[in-house]
């Protein structure tokens, strides 16, 4: 049911949006939520308006709460007002669906990120890891630009080792094929380490690990000078760190990501035992 200053074209967005987070068919989302599938097409074409009743089902089948629904369909009649007015603004204005629903991804994702966090320093390294990889699955298919602007809203998120060694996973995988997004999401991860709570010899060789992956994809990108400088940089964090990080972190990596640099002297080599 609309209230009063919802636009009529809101809900059918929201239960596409809906779907298309959870990338369910509509088959799907209606085994999920018990509705038929029939309905739910209709929904989404604006033919027929969902009860609330049912669109707390399907919210609460693809797991977004229902206060974050309604955040949305306050934000979603704001975009459209929008995009009806004519004059200054009209460049602003939304023109298609998939651009809605990818302006609705980014204002939902810090509050999703925020949902799977609470990352502090202690909690057990399995579930910080776990929600680490849900924050990713939600930041991987946005440009760099916004996935930084995310996490810029997301204080807790923005302090998690587990997502900057994600990060940093995420950038060697792309590494290959694009480089330049994995610099990105190389230095995305660093600027995590460097707000991560904690003992300074763990944040240093936190910060260690990003300047490796730093270093693996400048080389990508030709950047040799630039690489030189980041596996420095790398050894000498890691080095500083000791042993504070009790194995959370691999140094096989470290000394395979540095190996076309060479070791600055032995010392940091010497602290890269598995």
């Amino acid at each position: 049911m609309l209230n009063k200053t919802e636009e009529p074209s809101t809900l059918p967005l929201i239960v596409v949006f809906l779907r298309f987070h959870a990338r369910m068919t509509q088959a799907e989302l209606g085994e999920a939520a018990s509705v038929e599938q029939g309905l739910i097409s209709r929904y989404e074409s604006g033919h027929q308006q969902p009860p609330e009743e049912t669109l707390k089902r399907m919210a609460k089948a693809v797991g977004i709460p229902w206060p974050l629904v309604m955040y949305l369909r306050r934000v979603y009649s704001a975009i459209l007002r929008l995009s009806q007015r004519q004059g200054p603004m009209a460049d602003l204005a939304v023109e298609t669906l998939e651009e809605l629903l990818d302006r609705m991804l980014v204002a939902l994702a810090p509050y999703l990120a925020e949902m799977s966090s609470s990352l502090v320093v202690g909690r057990p390294p399995e579930q910080m890891r776990y929600e680490a990889e849900q924050i990713w699955e939600n930041l991987k298919d946005l440009p760099m630009g916004r996935r930084r602007r995310i996490l810029e809203l997301s204080v807790d998120t923005a302090k998690s080792w587990a997502l900057a060694e994600r990060l940093c996973e995420a950038s060697l995988q792309r590494v290959a094929s694009e480089p330049e997004d994995a610099l990105g999401l190389a230095d995305l991860a660093l600027g995590i380490a460097r707000q991560v709570e904690g003992e300074e010899p763990w944040r240093s060789r936190l910060q260690g690990y990003c300047w490796a992956h730093i270093a693996h994809a400048r080389r990508a990108v030709k950047d040799f000078a630039g690489a030189k400088a980041a596996a420095a940089r790398a050894w000498k964090l890691w080095d500083e760190g000791g042993f504070s990080d009790g194995g959370l972190l691999s140094a096989a990596r470290i000394f395979e990501l540095l190996a076309e640099e060479g070791s600055p002297g032995g010392s940091a080599a010497s602290g890269l035992v598995s």
